[in-house]
């Protein structure tokens, strides 16, 4: 039988290669964020990575062994961790998920006391062909150049703007080389940089955006940007490539949609009410 056993310190290392990149990131950059390794039999076979935030508990990420799964073992563990969280004082805990890409959370979720809640966030993922054919991604982009064209200046700028924003899951240190630096673009308004459209190369071979940054208050800043983004894809890459990416931004993914005439799988956020517990 699995069982879940917290580990700290040094011993994080041990289920490092169950944790995927984005979740590392986030926890070297993001102090509180809370490991339990899942055993069974004296093996290691999964991992759940929670992340604390006043009376609430999240959970960002559960992965299991693929020769494991099927068995209700991430069911079990949640449930276990629920009536962990509960007896420390939480009032409630937390899944954000895209039901589409996550169906064993969803599955979870509705077979016990969650509610869902929409927050406007969404995936996206199309082929550059159904950019091009959008007739909404019409017109010409204003005010929106290459990062690679930004002067150095300039760019370390842009750079600790968005730091300052709080957003912490971009590599800054290691920027020109891990993402596209020559095929990203930036919206510039009154001559200052406000926005940054971040691509990147993603684990299946097409094309992802790392980050969509807008600082710029005027409504048809995103719309250029958007823009901009069609003209390079369609100039550089192939019509087959694959572009993904998840936007959780509300008025972006509404304008997304709109423009590339698609509906993106929207995000959910399942929490599950601690107090309830009491009555089982």
């Amino acid at each position: 039988m699995a069982y879940l056993n917290e580990v700290e310190g040094i011993e994080i290392q041990k289920i490092m290669k169950f944790l995927p990149e984005s979740i590392i990131d986030e926890y070297k950059d993001t102090p509180g964020y809370e490991f339990y390794q899942i055993e069974d039999k004296g093996e290691n076979i999964g991992v759940i990575a929670c992340m604390p935030d006043n009376e609430n508990i999240w959970i960002r990420y559960v992965y299991i062994v693929p020769y494991m799964r099927g068995q209700g073992i991430m069911n079990r563990s949640l449930d276990q961790l629920s009536v962990m969280f509960w007896g420390d004082g939480y009032q409630r805990m937390m899944i954000r998920y895209v039901p589409f890409m996550n169906p064993e959370f969803k599955s979870y979720c509705e077979s016990s006391d969650y509610i869902n809640v929409h927050n406007g966030s969404a995936f996206f993922e199309f082929n550059l062909i159904d950019v091009v054919r959008a007739q909404a991604l019409k017109g010409e982009p204003r005010n929106v150049i290459m990062l690679g064209d930004l002067s150095l200046t300039k760019r370390n700028e842009l750079y600790e703007k968005i730091k300052n924003s709080g957003i912490a899951l971009i590599d800054f240190d290691n920027i020109e080389k891990r993402y596209l630096i020559n095929y990203s673009l930036v919206y510039v308004e009154n001559n200052k940089p406000s926005g940054l459209v971040l691509l990147e190369k993603n684990a299946s071979d097409g094309l992802g955006i790392a980050l969509f940054y807008l600082a710029s208050g005027k409504a048809t800043a995103a719309y250029y940007m958007i823009i901009g983004l069609k003209k390079v894809l369609e100039n550089y890459f192939s019509l087959e490539t694959k572009l993904s990416f998840f936007c959780r931004n509300p008025y972006l993914t509404r304008l997304l949609e709109k423009m590339l005439e698609t509906k993106g799988y929207r995000e959910v956020i399942s929490e599950l009410d601690l107090n309830t517990l009491d009555k089982y």
